[in-house]
């Protein structure tokens, strides 16, 4: 069996997750999980789902509809 696949996949691997690490360091964010890097975009709009949902409360609050 050769080996040349499985030591070339873990030297790739190694190395996204590095630069993942130095972007993430970069641009002083934490580490994006599997997720998030797997779906971009469910995350962007459960976010921006959070944050209406927060201002709905608060704005429920104070007697504003």
């Amino acid at each position: 069996m050769n080996f040349y696949p499985l030591i070339g996949i873990g030297v790739g691997a190694f190395l996204s997750y590095y630069i993942l690490k130095m972007l993430a360091k970069r641009m002083k964010r934490d580490m994006p999980g599997l997720g998030e890097l797997m779906y971009p975009m469910h995350h962007t709009d459960s976010r921006k789902d959070k944050i209406n949902q927060r201002k709905a409360k608060l704005a429920e609050k104070k007697g504003k509809h």
